[in-house]
């Protein structure tokens, strides 16, 4: 047996950028790599922007 025929999705699936980058468990790529039109892509940028945004606030405070 090879590693492909222990997957829990086929190759031909195209995989979630958030889930090649580790930040999700499994998601799939209905999209074709359009991440621009994917609902999903919005909400994690929004979620990282705000982030970066608490972070960014949480250091200007501890320097005061």
């Amino acid at each position: 047996m090879t590693e492909s025929d222990h997957s829990i999705y086929q190759d031909k699936e195209l995989k979630c950028i958030w889930m090649e980058a580790g930040f999700v468990t499994y998601k799939l790529c209905d999209r074709d790599y359009r991440c621009e039109e994917c609902p999903f892509d919005a909400v994690m940028r929004q979620h990282a922007a705000t982030k970066e945004g608490e972070k960014k606030s949480a250091a200007v405070s501890e320097s005061r």
